[in-house]
């Protein structure tokens, strides 16, 4: 995501998006989240709901590389660029949290087969 931010202060707009979408194209091949298909988006689970939302970002990021009969009038201003980047980096952030083992995970913390303890009502 540090391609994005650099092209982006660069005031490559079309740049910083298209390297976000880079980043959705790894969150693809890496998250191994399975696509829920025709399912009643209130039956999906947890994995199929993420799976569901990167690929309208990356349809949305794909305007700045693609030029199609559609896509060629899109043009990306600066908040926009800076959307798809924060959404990017949200779902890169899942992805590599759930490949992490337990113990390095930042809400396991204590290991796989512990629990944390209750807190203090005086906290």
């Amino acid at each position: 995501m540090g391609a994005a931010q650099r092209r982006l202060l660069g005031n490559d707009i079309d740049g910083a998006v298209l390297e976000a979408r880079r980043a959705l194209e790894w969150v693809r091949l890496h998250s191994g989240w399975a696509w829920p298909l025709n399912k009643d988006p209130r039956q999906r689970g947890q994995d199929e709901r993420w799976a569901a939302i990167r690929p309208a970002v990356e349809d949305q990021a794909g305007g700045s590389v693609l030029a199609d009969a559609v896509t060629s009038a899109f043009r990306y201003g600066r908040d926009e660029a800076k959307a798809l980047i924060a959404i990017a980096a949200g779902l890169l952030a899942v992805v590599s949290q759930a490949r992490l083992s337990p113990w390095d995970r930042d809400d396991a913390g204590l290991g796989p087969d512990t629990k944390p303890e209750p807190r203090s009502a005086s906290l």
